[in-house]
């Protein structure tokens, strides 16, 4: 391929765009062996989180029980029929960072090399250890971009409590990306400090998703 194109496929999420779609095109349709791309590499994050902010944003059903007016978005008796889709939903947490408290150190999630032919879907199990007590209402997770193939330049769209030489400068300007929220089902999941979880993600060629199970702590299992 002689010349170029530009295009910006990225949104909060990273994939909902088409990002993978147009990965696979550009690699069996357009694309040299061995491509320079820019950018180089896309590296999603995350990190346990506890906010009743955040959950009273998500149960509906919870919140329209306290109501004293009787108007309810959700009627009696549909309970079973309708629900929300799990998804996630971009936020900009840095303006409620007093509303959340982290149970996690961030973890990283999936790789995404553009010069490479991705896969349409991906999973990936990780062991985190729990850093506090708490209830797990959400994950919140992030992208960092790397633009060069050395690796010296970068994007990041990481809250501004994470402490990383990638994070430095001030990115207050930018409103477009946010990090990005996902719900656990239920009233969230219990945890206590230095318990280990399981966090599966599993990712389409669109949309990342989470489900978090607890682990027996080995001195609580028996023969």
């Amino acid at each position: 391929m002689d010349g170029g194109e530009v295009s910006e496929i990225l949104d909060s999420e990273l994939l909902g765009e088409g990002l993978i779609p147009t990965l696979l095109h550009a690699h069996d349709m357009l694309l040299v062996q061995n491509p320079l791309t820019v950018p180089y590499r896309a590296t999603t994050y995350g990190q346990l989180v506890e906010s009743t902010y955040f959950w009273k944003l998500h149960d509906l059903r919870g919140n329209e029980a306290k109501t004293s007016d009787g108007i309810h978005l959700l009627p009696a008796g549909f309970d079973t029929i309708l629900g929300v889709k799990p998804h996630q939903y971009p936020m900009h947490c840095d303006a409620i960072t007093k509303e959340i408290k982290l149970l996690s150190d961030p973890f990283k999630i999936f790789e995404f090399d553009f010069w490479k032919r991705p896969n349409s879907h991906g999973k990936a199990e990780l062991q985190i250890k729990a850093t506090e007590d708490g209830c797990v209402h959400a994950v919140v997770s992030w992208w960092i971009l790397q633009l060069d193939r050395e690796g010296t330049v970068f994007y990041s769209t990481a809250p501004q409590w994470i402490n990383s030489p990638i994070n430095t400068g001030d990115q207050d300007w930018c409103d477009h990306w946010k990090q990005c929220v996902w719900f656990l089902p239920g009233k969230g999941v219990f945890i206590s400090k230095g318990q280990e979880v399981l966090l599966e993600a599993i990712h389409t060629d669109t949309s990342i998703s989470y489900n978090l199970k607890t682990l027996v702590p080995r001195s609580d299992v028996t023969a």
